[in-house]
């Protein structure tokens, strides 16, 4: 009889390590609890599960910890909770698998402790009914392989394995060109990786024909060329410099060419505030003394209304020392420049230093302000607060382009510093200057 119950517990387990959770289909999520020996003698234990991305801060450019804040803190309408059925050792639960997703995630708890894969969440493909991973599934995982620490190289191979099953999945393009960028150390290799760049779309184009999608992906692409022209402008010997100088501007042009072929609601947020900044500056240039000759000069008053409802001006700071901040919790530099922050403010604050954090999470991301709640609460920011509207009001004053932007505006209401000032270290130098 044991020798029985022994094979149906081996059968069980078996069937159930090859069920593959299918798009449109019912999915048994099975538990051993003995396994980890985390949440074992537990009486009640849960799954938490989400599908594709636990929250709208999805993306890897904050690195694993980032992502894993996510699943500690997801949009609650992404989030779905399922108490698990015991049946011996084993704990399982059915959920529904609908077929618009691509991604499964999911961690067990007791209430109190978490069986999270050390920190990774466990994760699965969704498959179709041929048993094929769905369109999207391996895009999606790259977060995931972040979160799991997994090197470059696997990333790369998983953003072609999405590539080589579905080509049309032209997004994809977007990271696997990044990284190919990134790669390139002078600029005789990134010309290279561009020609061959504009092979492969021209080859996409003569087969897809000029979809809206494909052409977003191939302006998103040359978005990502501009950050590293200008990583390389510095590294490079003092006859290459002025062609990148040449370069960029012609790059920023054909960018602009393109993006006026996309129709105005099928661009992202990324590109249009691209396209709107371009060309302001193209046709209303600012001089280049301008960003020198702004200090001593009156900082633009603006209205805001922080989040927890309180409507303010800049002006009614005007005695004290003012730091703006223009950030986005999307934007790893401008994350890394909280503990300056907290210092700064620490130590100032009480002296007459107010520090206004201008989030562009609803221009870029479109962030639910709970979940950004969340975040400064979770940080102890304790500072004023603002998101900026979706057309960025804020940001169009300042003509910030760019995170982080900071500005520091002294007690008469002028501008007294600028962001390469008030990064890292120098910040508190500054702000001690001027108290």
């Amino acid at each position: 009889m044991k020798a029985i119950i022994f094979f149906l517990t081996l059968f069980v387990s078996f069937t159930l390590a090859q069920e593959l959770p299918k798009a449109g289909q019912e999915y048994t999520i099975a538990y051993d609890p003995a396994k980890n020996n985390i949440l074992n003698g537990s009486r009640n234990l849960y799954v938490i599960y989400a599908f594709d991305y636990w929250s709208t801060e999805e993306s890897y450019a904050g690195g694993a910890r980032a992502l894993f804040d996510n699943v500690l803190h997801p949009d609650p309408d992404r989030v779905h909770k399922k108490k698990l059925k015991q049946d011996g050792r084993f704990y399982s639960a059915r959920i529904a698998i609908p077929d618009t997703v691509s991604l499964l995630s999911y961690y067990f708890t007791n209430g109190t402790n978490m069986d999270d894969n050390n920190e990774k969440t466990y994760v699965s493909y969704i498959y179709n009914k041929n048993g094929q991973p769905v369109r999207g599934a391996r895009f999606r995982n790259v977060d995931f392989m972040v979160m799991a620490g997994k090197s470059k190289a696997e990333q790369m191979e998983e953003i072609k394995r999405e590539l080589d099953a579905y080509p049309d999945n032209f997004m994809v393009y977007i990271p696997y060109w990044r990284m190919r960028f990134n790669q390139a150390e002078n600029l005789d290799e990134l010309m290279e990786l561009r020609k061959t760049f504009e092979e492969q779309f021209k080859t996409l184009y003569d087969r897809y024909g000029k979809s809206n999608d494909l052409m977003l992906a191939e302006v998103s692409v040359y978005y990502n060329i501009s950050p590293l022209l200008r990583k390389l402008f510095h590294s490079a010997p003092p006859e290459s410099r002025g062609t990148i100088r040449k370069m960029s501007p012609k790059i920023t042009q054909l960018m602009i060419n393109k993006i006026e072929c996309i129709p105005e609601n099928k661009r992202s947020i990324w590109i249009q505030q691209f396209y709107e900044i371009a060309t302001h500056q193209r046709t209303c240039p600012t001089p280049k003394p301008e960003r020198h000759t702004l200090m001593q000069k009156p900082a633009p008053d603006f209205s805001f209304t922080t989040l927890q409802g309180d409507t303010l001006k800049l002006s009614d700071f005007r005695g004290k020392l003012v730091l703006l901040d223009f950030w986005g919790l999307w934007c790893k530099p401008c994350v890394d420049q909280i503990p300056n922050l907290k210092n700064v403010y620490d130590h100032y604050n009480d002296d007459g230093l107010v520090i206004i954090s201008i989030s562009s999470d609803r221009i870029v991301r479109k962030k639910s302000t709970d979940a950004y709640l969340v975040f400064i609460e979770d940080k102890g920011l304790d500072w004023l607060q603002v998101l900026d509207d979706k057309k960025g009001r804020i940001h169009d004053i300042y003509k910030v382009n760019r995170w982080p932007t900071l500005y520091l505006i002294d007690r008469e209401g002028k501008f007294a510093a600028r962001s390469d000032q008030l990064r890292g270290k120098r910040l508190e130098r500054t702000i001690s200057k001027h108290m």
